[in-house]
């Protein structure tokens, strides 16, 4: 056996490269099948920024087939998400990330004709007619006039290729399906002041003749209760998912029905069988049979699949390689391929991201499809995480309470560090902030848990993967409570005798990068460095110019209830805006202690450079330390494999600046 070699934490030498973490992979994004041939097509981000759509036939031959000339990624809401779908004779219908092209593809052939094509028309989240394959229903985003952008449901017929409204009035739509039959379609609609998590209503429509009738709603209360994922299954049944009893349990429609019944499953009462939406076309279950589901539920923040039984409500958890699913990417994370076996996308502990093919008769023996990467001969340099709640701080907005995380301790099978010494921790961020960390293989983290880092996932107040009541603790208190949080979880692995407390840095993207901002500012003790990815520094102006999807998210995050509404007074308006003056790491920069690193692109839309520059400049104003790096042509979350590098090879010299302090 080889000895250990003694280096000092966050020096150790690791063979996972900055160039495996961003060049040496791919995204699996999406996977739909075809029950009828056999056929399975997936969605496939690689290096160059283009999303593939690669077909595999049954005797696992694989090509792509998007003509070089697309790439398959929509941009309604501006994350997107729903990206293509199958028609019901086997054809698939796209959008095209640049053009906004809205396409429709024969695979067999290699035929592409558009749909449509107009600027500013965007398109998403497709369904086609079961029986008529040429009309399908998809979401159509207007932006012909930037100053009011119009959401609604499309009919198209690409045999005419002409667009037809079919449900307009709701600021917002998604997933419009059609029934088994056809004779009817369900959608999801919501309003301002709403998120899809806070307030999206199911509706039902009979469709006669192309036209509706019979509109009715099933479910949803603006502020109170959220439905997601409605889904038919083969006999009429419609099953969606609310969270009226504090998670995101089963309801379900029978056929000739006017009212929905809950569905209880025994033991499972207190998991979460959705998410918080915030790209399209999520699936984390699907109708395997009229009744038998096939489902992902999330506890504490952690995946488990399993196959539920409608008649008995009982479960059966399978034995397959997966931790956790549909997180940081835009997921379709699910499809059937038959009554008896499914197609699933998602990591483990110690495997990436990957495409497998399960049968419900022996899922111990899921099929890997397709990997986003080659890591088996790296197991062994993989740091394993454990779940943790840390006890708030008496000064915390909700103090004797706790908050939650994952804790990745420093892991190198090569290395050992000095005698009484602890390794520095990088506390990492999520976005959202309506968002969570979970397990599973993150080669980022384990890129600096192999050098000597500690790594934690903070699961700040605010987060989902956990039960409503947490997801909603953040609503008044963004800005305040989460960097509350971070700094407790800090304490209390100091006090464990887990890290060094002096050595502690953080990071995180978009509203993670806020927090970082946020921390550093509200904590300026704590911290000894931070990496920001196109955080938000001035909250009053994400406010005033931020997309349409987000346009009234912030209010529920930072206002009280007497500070909202009243347009025109006066007290009230200076109560917002002193809200989010003290809220706005930008005003308060002369507080920042620590080095700060900056990482922006040109071409974000949510929260444009302007930002970034004006935080470095305050920073260095007040005699601080603050570095600003720009990629062109990069918009909120890099793409391109060039970017990654260079951003994570910038992050890992700061850290060595800052927490390993080498010089």
């Amino acid at each position: 056996m080889t000895s250990k070699k003694t280096a000092p934490y966050g020096t150790w030498e690791s063979p996972i490269t900055s160039d495996l973490v961003t060049g040496q992979t791919i995204t699996l994004q999406a996977v739909k099948a075809n029950k009828t041939s056999g056929l399975i097509y997936w969605l496939e981000g690689r290096s160059d920024g283009r999303s593939y759509i690669v077909e595999r036939q049954p005797n696992g031959a694989t090509r792509d087939v998007l003509p070089d000339n697309y790439s398959a990624r929509s941009s309604v809401h501006e994350y997107g998400g729903a990206n293509f779908d199958l028609t019901s004779i086997g054809d698939i219908v796209f959008v095209d990330a640049t053009s906004d092209t809205l396409a429709l593809l024969k695979p067999a052939t290699g035929e592409c004709h558009v749909i449509q094509q107009r600027k500013g028309l965007r398109y998403a989240d497709f369904d086609s007619h079961p029986i008529l394959p040429d009309k399908i229903l998809a979401i159509q985003e207007d932006h012909t006039n930037a100053l009011s952008v119009v959401n609604r449901l499309v009919t198209t017929d690409t045999n005419t290729n002409s667009v037809t409204t079919f449900q307009e009035g709701a600021d917002f739509y998604t997933t419009p399906r059609w029934s088994p039959n056809g004779h009817q379609a369900c959608w999801l609609q919501w309003n301002f002041p709403d998120m899809p998590w806070t307030g999206a209503e199911l509706w039902v429509a009979d469709v006669i003749d192309g036209r509706t009738q019979n509109v009715r709603q099933l479910g949803g209360r603006s502020g109170r209760e959220s439905i997601s994922q409605p889904r038919w299954a083969e006999d009429g049944t419609l099953y969606f998912t609310t969270d009226r009893s504090g998670f995101w349990q089963f309801s379900r429609l029978l056929p000739g029905s006017s009212q929905a019944t809950k569905l209880t499953f025994l033991n499972l009462e207190d998991v979460n069988f959705s998410h918080c939406e915030w790209f399209l076309g999520s699936c984390s279950y699907l109708p395997l049979t009229p009744e038998t589901l096939v489902a992902s539920y999330t506890k504490d923040a952690q995946c488990t699949i399993v196959i539920l039984h409608v008649p008995s409500l009982t479960f059966k958890s399978l034995e397959i390689p997966i931790t956790c699913m549909y997180i940081e990417e835009p997921f379709t994370a699910l499809a059937a391929l038959s009554s008896t076996s499914f197609l699933a996308i998602g990591r483990s502990d110690t495997s990436p991201w990957t495409l497998y093919q399960v049968s419900t008769t022996s899922p111990s023996h899921a099929q890997p499809i397709r990997s986003s990467t080659s890591t088996s001969d790296l197991i062994p340099f993989f740091s394993k995480p454990t779940h943790l709640s840390f006890p708030r701080a008496s000064s915390s907005p909700l103090r004797n309470t706790k908050t939650h995380g994952f804790f990745y301790p420093p892991h190198n099978p090569n290395f050992t560090a000095p005698a009484d010494t602890l390794p520095p921790l990088i506390v990492e961020c999520h976005g959202g902030p309506t968002s969570h960390s979970t397990a599973g293989l993150h080669l980022p983290t384990q890129f600096d848990t192999s050098r000597g880092y500690a790594v934690l996932l903070i699961n700040y107040g605010g987060s989902s993967g956990y039960d409503k009541d947490y997801r909603e603790s953040l609503n008044t208190r963004w800005g305040a409570l989460d960097p509350a949080d971070a700094g407790a979880a800090v304490t209390a692995l100091a006090a464990q005798g887990l890290i060094d407390a002096s050595r502690v840095g953080i990071r995180g993207g978009s509203a993670g990068g806020y927090l970082v901002l946020r921390s550093l500012v509200a904590l300026p003790h704590v911290w000894a460095g931070g990496v920001s990815y196109y955080g938000v520094g001035d909250v009053a102006r994400l406010r005033a110019t931020t997309h349409k999807f987000e346009r009234r998210y912030l209010d529920a995050l930072l206002f009280d209830p007497e500070m909202e509404g009243g347009d025109g007074d006066d007290e009230k308006e200076k109560a917002r805006e002193a809200r989010m003056r003290e809220r706005s790491p930008v005003w308060e920069a002369s507080r920042i202690r620590a080095p700060v690193l900056l990482l922006q692109g040109d071409a974000d839309a949510v929260v444009p450079r302007e930002q970034a520059e004006t935080m470095e400049k305050r920073v260095r104003e007040a005699g601080g330390e603050a570095r600003l790096v720009v990629f062109p042509g990069e918009g909120h979350g890099f793409l391109r494999s060039e970017t990654l590098k260079e951003a994570k090879e910038e992050e890992e010299r700061w850290w060595r600046k800052t927490l390993v302090r080498d010089g």
